[in-house]
């Protein structure tokens, strides 16, 4: 998807489906995690 400039992200707060996408090389982020909601934040501006 990067080929049409899309980017998906996941973002969920259950620990065993973000140890699966990170095992699947997904950007998974938990919106519980300061650094991760700073991301998300910056991503949807």
């Amino acid at each position: 998807m990067e080929d049409v400039g899309e980017k998906v992200v996941f973002v969920c707060d259950d620990e065993e489906l973000m140890k699966a996408g990170k095992r699947e090389n997904l950007e998974v982020i938990n919106p519980r995690e300061e650094e991760d909601r700073q991301k998300l934040i910056e991503m949807l501006r």
